[in-house]
């Protein structure tokens, strides 16, 4: 199996780590004009870490806080994101499945701004 891939300019690439993700962000490798003449802007990766509370909470059945997951989402995609003056992507954060009786829709939001 093959493994290699090319990535460009603009490819944003996530991955899991113990404790949260790590994206990876691809800039560069355009043509850039300058006194001494045309020459390709060499690609760099802009690497950031998104890591999870140190406070341990938790969704049912002990499941990791995903707010590190929902923070690297909304820094990447920041624009696709509902605001309040435009609309987009709106994503929340829940303790409770909704499969729960007892589940209240507006009591169990957490790591929220």
């Amino acid at each position: 199996m093959d493994n290699k891939f090319n990535v460009q300019a603009g490819d944003v690439i996530f991955r899991r780590a113990r404790n949260g993700w790590i994206v990876y962000t691809i800039e560069g490798g355009e043509w850039v004009s300058d006194v001494g003449g045309p020459y390709m802007d060499p690609m760099t990766v802009v690497t950031e870490v998104f890591a999870e509370p140190e406070h341990g909470d938790e969704v049912d059945e002990g499941v990791e806080s995903p707010k590190a997951l929902l923070d690297a989402l909304r820094a990447v995609f920041y624009d696709h994101f509902r605001s309040k003056w435009r609309g987009g992507i709106q994503a929340t954060l829940r303790r409770k499945g909704w499969g729960h009786e007892d589940h209240d829709p507006d009591g169990d939001r957490f790591g929220e701004e």
